[in-house]
């Protein structure tokens, strides 16, 4: 039966040459750390097909993402990880063989493709082909690096970013096109994976200290981190759970929901601002939401925590801020509510959208 879906190759740039110029044991030690973290970051819908020496091949039926920003956000995270991970190893080992100093010198880049293939067992194991399956790994082969300069990148071709609905996320991308003999002109978006990093990797987490929460809440998912984490960021889902009549998000910035993005939640009459301050994909985020009272607010961070069996839910709600009355009146009903709002949301959405 012919399917049809997302194709992801990550793949560790360098590799041959690394190879190549280090002592061996060493070097595949560095390379089976590199390729695992690669696999713990494959996350459902995602599913991995197989590892091809230095790349991991994975793919995700069609309809499976409920938002194509959460599978950018993926690849960012899981390159993000990357290079920490190369940093730390570096700045741990006193280790003076070629292997450990060239380390530095791998990287990282992802091919993003849809379309379709056939699964078929093979010896045992289950075989992805196709004319799709084939063009993602051609990609693999491309100018990027000689034309745009970027050691390490995302590339997306056309009909991957069309059924992800990314194509406000690409207007900040480079558009480009490789060319096949045998195969002609595909059209493909690149993002440069270095300026997330360099813009990611000094940033302060903006969360609830522990000295200013008013209200903890708790609860376990049967889902995983990255679909949970879908469900309270997306509009629609994050609007059962707050139990509004209505929830829609304004403030985008070029099609991408974070910092400075605000959920309007409609009660009633009533019309509720929450801001997101801080945006950590798959692992926390935090808004500032206007309170009950004018010229009141307070601060939540969401937290996604994977647990046996699922994901944990952990809301963390700040005392309100602003005029000290309408502060002591609002943080006394949010202390005997809040619990009982989030407890009875959480249920509601278990039941009409929670994966199975």
């Amino acid at each position: 039966m012919v399917d049809k879906g997302f194709i992801l190759l990550a793949d560790i740039s360098g590799y041959t040459i690394f190879l190549t110029d280090s002592e061996l044991e060493h070097a595949q030690a560095i390379l089976h750390s590199l390729l695992e973290l690669l696999i713990e970051h494959t996350h459902s819908p995602l599913v991995i097909n197989k590892v091809e020496g230095d790349a991991v091949f994975s793919h995700a039926p069609a309809g499976s993402f409920r938002n194509g920003q959460t599978f950018v956000e993926n690849i960012e995270q899981t390159y993000i990880t990357f290079r920490k991970a190369l940093e730390l190893m570096a700045a741990n080992t006193t280790c003076a063989c070629n292997a450990c100093r060239n380390m530095r010198s791998l990287d990282l880049k992802f091919i993003v493709h849809y379309g379709e293939y056939i699964s078929q067992r093979l010896a045992g194991q289950e075989e992805l082909t196709g004319k799709d399956i084939t063009l993602a790994h051609r990609l693999m082969k491309n100018s990027v690096v000689e034309d745009l300069h970027f050691p390490a990148y995302a590339m997306y071709t056309s009909p991957a970013a069309q059924a992800l609905g990314i194509l406000d996320l690409c207007s900040e991308m480079v558009q480009h096109s490789e060319n096949y003999a045998s195969i002609g002109e595909i059209p493909i978006y690149v993002q440069d994976l270095g300026k997330v990093w360099e813009k990611r990797r000094g940033e302060v987490r903006l969360v609830v200290q522990p000295s200013e929460v008013l209200i903890e809440f708790s609860d376990i998912f049967n889902c995983s981190q990255v679909q949970l984490w879908e469900l309270f960021t997306d509009p629609e889902s994050r609007g059962v759970f707050m139990q509004s009549n209505r929830q829609y998000l304004t403030d985008r910035k070029a099609g991408r929901t974070g910092p400075g993005a605000t959920y309007h939640c409609e009660h009633g009459n009533r019309t509720s601002r929450q801001t997101i301050l801080d945006w950590e994909p798959f692992e926390q985020f935090t808004t500032q939401e206007t309170g009950l009272f004018v010229n009141t607010y307070d601060r939540a961070t969401y937290q996604f925590i994977p647990v046996d069996g699922g994901t944990r839910l952990k809301i963390l709600v700040s005392k309100f801020y602003g005029p000290v009355l309408k502060c002591w009146l609002s943080n006394v009903a949010f202390r005997l509510m809040g619990n009982r709002i989030y407890r009875k949301g959480s249920e509601v959405l278990k039941d009409r959208l929670v994966p199975v």
